[in-house]
């Protein structure tokens, strides 16, 4: 976290300059992107997991250095919203939870789900920028900062010797905590002859204990590459690709959904799962 000290002390820097040297605007725009990293595979080999873009919003001021009426650097301080479009459809195995006693674990199912990420950073981004008439080309990299973490959506369990049944996920990654409490007006099921009780909706770390870090990290970094167009002096529309450079999600709670270990432990899944996004921006500089 010390990055930020830093970051702020250059925005410091650039506000000493002359105002022959340095300007200011604001921007606005679309985020289409991603968490982009392996799919969990069945024992043959086929993927069980779908990765699709989803949509979100960024704003946030612009600082400009100009050096020649050509080439310049710019500072950002963006709120920006990153997620993804996740589906799971293939076997797996559930956790059943009775009144009273240990839980069941029943295996040879299907889960059928689908989870829409929302994640919102604190972006800043600092570029190299180059400007040919209207056209204006630009570099650099991003730190960023997670501000929130949430999702949505639902999962349907279908499996031998049981009723299938839906449970609404509505998770905050940041807030939740490990739970078996299965909230009011629970669904009943007969497992293996006992009872018991399923949640109509869960928060994010239901049935996940001994782990107590959270899933998303709370640093992200990339680089990115740009073009606008200069509609007017001041008036720009951009677009600009962000790849990220650093694991999203921490190996604790990046949890496999299709099989479990030994003595029924959780596996984790030491894999990469990096912040892919594609900006369409409209923005004004003074």
């Amino acid at each position: 976290m010390k990055i930020f000290p830093i970051v702020f002390a250059c925005f410091l820097f650039l506000g000493t300059l002359s105002a022959q040297d340095f300007s200011f605007g604001f921007k606005a725009g679309l985020n289409f992107s991603r968490i982009d990293g392996p799919s969990e595979t069945d024992s043959n080999g086929s993927n069980l997991e779908e990765i699709k873009l989803t949509k979100g919003f960024q704003f946030g001021p612009i600082f400009n250095l100009k050096f020649t009426d050509v080439f310049g650097i710019r500072g950002e301080l963006l709120y920006s919203q990153k997620g993804t479009d996740y589906s799971y459809n293939g076997q797996s195995f559930w956790i059943f939870y009775p009144e009273v006693g240990d839980p069941l674990y029943h295996f040879g199912g299907n889960r059928n789900m689908r989870l829409f990420i929302s994640n919102s950073y604190l972006d800043v981004p600092f570029s190299a920028v180059a400007r040919f008439g209207r056209i204006e080309a630009s570099a650099g990299f991003s730190v960023g900062l997670l501000l929130g973490s949430k999702a949505s959506g639902e999962v349907t369990y279908t499996g031998p010797n049981i009723a299938p049944f839906t449970i609404i996920l509505e998770y905050n990654f940041g807030k939740d905590e490990p739970t078996i409490d299965p909230g009011q007006d629970p669904m009943i099921e007969t497992v293996s002859g006992q009872t018991m009780l399923i949640p109509r909706q869960t928060s994010a770390y239901y049935g996940v204990f001994g782990r107590e870090d959270k899933l998303f990290n709370a640093l992200d970094m990339g680089v990115h590459a740009g073009l606008s167009f200069y509609l007017s002096k001041g008036l720009f529309i951009g677009f600009r690709f962000n790849y990220g450079l650093m694991d999203t999600t921490k190996e604790k709670q990046d949890l496999s959904v299709y099989k479990l270990g030994e003595n029924n432990s959780f596996i984790t899944r030491d894999e990469f799962d990096r912040n892919i996004s594609l900006q369409a921006s409209v923005g004004f500089s003074f």
